[in-house]
C-alpha cells in the first residue's frame, strides 16, 4: 500500500502497539479512505492476497487471501476518532 501511496491509517490495539503498548493483537486493524480505491486491490495481489470492497448493507469489506491470511480487519467507520481526512492529516 505505501509502494502505491494508497491512503491508510493502522487504528485500534494493533496502532497502540506500533505506538510501544506493552500488549499483543492478532489482528492489524486497517481503515482506508475510501473502499473505491482502485490501489487497494492492486496491493492485495500484489502481496498474494484479494480486496473485496464489499457494499454498505450487505457484505462487509474484507481484505486477505491465503498468502494475507485472515488477520487483517478493515475497519469503516473508525469510532472515536475523526473523520478519515482529519487522522490522516494529522498522523503525517
Amino acid at each position: 500500500m505505501n509502494e502505491l501511496s494508497v491512503p491508510y491509517l493502522v487504528v485500534g490495539l494493533s496502532a497502540a502497539v506500533l505506538q510501544g503498548a506493552d500488549t499483543a493483537t492478532l489482528e492489524i486493524d486497517i481503515w482506508f479512505g475510501g473502499r473505491s480505491d482502485p490501489r487497494i486491490a492492486l496491493a492485495a495481489r500484489r502481496a498474494g492476497g484479494v480486496w473485496i470492497p464489499g457494499h454498505v448493507g450487505t457484505t462487509p469489506p474484507m481484505l486477505g487471501g491465503e498468502a494475507l491470511g485472515d488477520r487483517l480487519d478493515v475497519v469503516l467507520p473508525a469510532s472515536g476518532l475523526q473523520s478519515f481526512d482529519i487522522e490522516y492529516r494529522a498522523a503525517l
